[in-house]
């Protein structure tokens, strides 16, 4: 049951990420626009945040589905 617990949410993270690619992992035109126009962070480069926003959208997923560091954020939850 927690496998497909861990399925799903890193499906919806990772299909997330999918939107701000084209190829591979190159960042689309629109990515970097979104984050210029709509998201606008008041430090961050936009440039620089859609690449970590897609990064992390791939990368996250894969380590929940593998189950890295679950024991210590649900430690941190139940605090």
């Amino acid at each position: 049951m927690l496998l497909v617990t861990r399925l799903g949410v890193a499906s919806v993270f990772f299909l997330s990420g999918r939107t701000k690619v084209e190829g591979i992992l190159s960042v689309s035109a629109s990515a970097i626009a979104l984050f210029r126009d709509e998201y606008r962070l008041p430090f961050v480069d936009p440039t620089l945040a859609a690449h970590l926003a897609a990064y992390a959208e791939h990368l996250f997923p894969l380590l929940l589905v593998l189950g890295l560091l679950t024991r210590g954020a649900r430690s941190l939850s139940c605090a």
